[in-house]
């Protein structure tokens, strides 16, 4: 009975396989014969051409001359810059925060507590949609302009005429 039920669970693991690998032999078949109408290749030969767009901030020198080899060398080097900065800055304010949760100020206490709580338990993925928010809040209540004359402005200033 434990030989038959093994022999099904390879059987199903087989079909899935053969399943899943005529699905991707067909996509790429269509891919490469899309490609080729379209008298393109898949290949890295753009690595070579002109970038013709310029980074505004590098670690080393880049101009629209370049190539988008060099732009990908560029643009893995600022990813890197800020993922340090990042470990960097995550490091102090953890260790800030750790240490405020230790204070004998019970008010720096529950900031800290309430701040950790809150950080805790947001989703990775909200943490920046956060932050941006919080970020431009202000930003959006500054911008906000009156119009030169209003309704009440101009019917008082013709009653005082």
């Amino acid at each position: 009975m434990q030989l038959n039920s093994r022999r099904i669970a390879l059987a199903r693991q087989v079909l899935v396989f053969t399943v899943l690998a005529t699905i991707v032999v067909l996509v790429a078949s269509n891919v490469a014969g899309n490609l080729e109408r379209k008298g393109l290749s898949l290949s890295f030969e753009f690595l070579r051409r002109p970038a013709s767009f310029d980074i505004p901030f590098k670690r080393i020198d880049f101009t629209s001359r370049d190539t988008y080899a060099r732009a990908a060398i560029v643009a893995i080097l600022n990813t890197m810059l800020v993922s340090v900065l990042a470990i960097v800055t995550a490091t102090v304010v953890g260790v800030a925060f750790g240490t405020f949760l230790l204070s004998p100020n019970p008010l720096l206490r529950r900031t800290a507590f309430g701040f950790v709580e809150a950080i805790k338990n947001t989703p990775q993925l909200s943490l920046p949609r956060s932050f941006f928010i919080l970020w431009t809040s202000p930003r959006l209540f500054c911008e906000i302009k009156r119009p030169a004359t209003s309704h009440w402005q101009t019917s008082r200033s013709a009653r005082l005429r």
